[in-house]
Parts: structure tokens; sequence; C-alpha cells
């Protein structure tokens, strides 16, 4: 009888509800009610004939329990990571370094924690004097040369010539410069009737006419000039210098008479000059530009070539035909004015 009761038991919790009176327990009592002791059924001790018997059981259509997992839709839990392997073991702080280390540290700390002194007002320097470093600029020369018998007796003459320059001037103190130019001119020649007529067996005839005939010269040198300043923007100078130049003379052409017409090459001549002077300037836009004037003489030394030498020219029947030379310019005068860039 006792299985039987298991059996029902078993059944009707499958069932969904089981009560505690069929299996051999007493009901619970409502809320707030005590049970008496000896009102309570034992639990092994159940009525017979409340319990039915095993072959009476009603079929059911839910299967018997199992210890069997029902089926889930849901996937199977993923297995734990596996877990990292130990990291090695850091190598140990050189003494030295971590000492370092913690009095840098301490320093820093110490810095940080004392307060910033006021910032003191440093005053700025001021900018260094000004000083001329060298002059850069062009000229506007008025050359002339009036003296013209030097090495051989000449009536010829230089005409007077506009000319241009340049220079450049370097104040190494400031009572003196020193300098260097250059002068390009171009005169034309005044040459008289027998002029250029040597006194030799072949000789031009005197009554000859020459071309149009110039002569194109250059000269350049160097210069000291002790300066006296007046003001900052006012200043005058003495000249003593040397140079070196050269007079280029054109080919000309002669007409003899009966109609004769032949060709004299061009002559070249070389000299020194010494230009001697006085000059001033005045800065028209301050530490920028100035304007200047220099009055210069120059006597010339030294000179050759052979343009100061009786030349040879072949005439149309053949014949060598004696030109006379010219007579070379003792001394130049050069009236300047210039604008200088001041760097």
């Amino acid at each position: 009888m006792r299985n039987g009761t298991f059996v029902a038991a078993v059944v009707v919790t499958a069932m969904g509800w089981v009560p505690q009176s069929a299996l051999g327990q007493p009901a619970e009592p409502p809320p707030g009610e005590e049970v008496p002791p000896d009102e309570a059924p034992p639990i092994d001790e159940a009525p017979p004939d409340e319990i039915p018997p095993t072959d009476e059981i009603p079929p059911t259509d839910e299967a018997p329990p199992t210890d069997e997992a029902p089926p889930t839709d849901e996937a199977p839990p993923e297995p734990a990571p596996a877990e990292p392997a130990p990291a090695p073991p850091e190598p140990e702080e050189d003494p030295d370094k971590r000492d370092a280390r913690r009095a840098h540290a301490h320093q820093v700390a110490m810095e940080r924690s004392q307060a910033r002194p006021p910032e003191q007002d440093v005053p700025v320097p001021d900018a260094p004097p000004w000083s001329r470093t060298i002059e850069v600029g062009g000229d506007a020369v008025v050359m002339i040369r009036p003296f013209h018998n030097g090495v051989v007796d000449s009536p010829i003459a230089y005409r007077p010539a506009i000319a241009w320059g340049l220079h450049v001037r370097w104040p190494v103190v400031d009572w003196l410069r020193v300098g260097a130019y250059y002068i390009d001119a171009n005169h034309g020649l005044d040459i008289p009737e027998g002029s250029l007529t040597p006194s030799t067996p072949d000789a031009v005839d005197p009554t000859s006419t020459f071309s149009e005939a110039k002569v194109s010269t250059f000269s350049f040198g160097l210069k000291i000039s002790p300066t006296l300043s007046f003001t900052d923007r006012f200043r005058a100078w003495a000249t003593v210098g040397l140079g070196w130049g050269r007079f280029n003379y054109s080919q000309m052409t002669v007409t003899e008479p009966g109609d004769q017409v032949y060709t004299v090459r061009a002559r070249r001549a070389v000299f020194v000059e010494f230009p001697l002077g006085v000059g001033a300037s005045f800065d028209i836009i301050e530490r920028w530009l100035s304007i200047d004037f220099e009055s210069t003489i120059s006597p010339a030394v030294g000179q050759s070539g052979d343009a100061h030498e009786v030349f040879q020219a072949v005439n149309e029947d053949g014949q060598i035909v004696d030109v006379g030379p010219f007579g070379a310019s003792q001394v130049s005068f050069a009236q300047i004015l210039g604008l200088s860039l001041i760097l």
C-alpha cells in the first residue's frame, strides 16, 4: 500500500499540484491559526482507503520524469578563456639610477612647492650707434684736357666732354676715407691744317684734310681723403690719389690734293695720373642718400703708345705715307657731381 501511495504522489506532482494530505502530511492551516500538536496526523500513517490502488491510476499524456535535462534552444556555454601566462618578473632597477630618479623627483617637487619670484623689469639694451659702412654711387663729370703738348709739340686740341663715372668710398675712421673711382669720357679733336705732317720725306701733304676724329678715354684708380665732419650730415675732404688711363684714337680718313683718299688706322696711348682735389657731401636723406661734389686736377705722366709716334699709312697708289703723332694731354680737370647710396 505504501508503494501505491508513492506512485500516486509522483503522478499528481507531475500534473502540477500535490495536496499535502495526499503525501501523508497535514495541510497547512490558514494564516494566523496554529495547529494543535495532537491533531497533526503522522506522516507515514495515511488512511488506506484514501489512496487509490496502483492499477487504477488514470492515464496521463505527460511523459514520466527522467533524469535527462529537457532540450533547449540556447547555445551551449562558451568555454572560459584561458588565463594569460604570468608576466616575467621585472629586472631590478640600478640603485644609483633609482636614487638619481628619486632625487630629481624630490627637486621638482620642491621647486613646484616654492612660490615663483616676481618678474623683474629687464631694461631693453640701447641700439648700437649708427655709423657709415660704405658709400656707393654714380657721377656726372665735366672733363677738360686743355694742354696737349706732352711728349711732342702739337697744335691738336681736345674738346671738353661730358663724361660719367662710378665711385666707392669706405670710411676707415671718422677723419679718413679710402675710395676708388672710374671715369669714362669721349673727346672731339680739333686738328688744324698741317698738324699731322711730320718732317720726313714721305710725310702726308700739309694741305690734306682729315675726317672728324674722336678719342675715347677712361681712367680708374684709388683716392685717400682726409675728412672733416661739420655735422652728422655735412662733411668736406681733400683728395690725393693714383690712377691709370688710356686714350683710344679713332680711325681717320685722309683726303689729299688730287682727291686721293686713304685711311689711317686707330691708334692708342696710356698714361698715369695723380688726382688732387677737394670735395664735400650732404645727406639729403639721412643715413640713406647723399649728394656730393668734387673738383680735381690730375697731372699725367708716363705717356706712351703709337698715338704719340709717327705712323705709316698706304695711299691709293700703294705708297707709304707718314702721318704725324698726336700730342699727349699733360693734365686733366674734372668737375664731379655724384649721388651716393649710404650702406
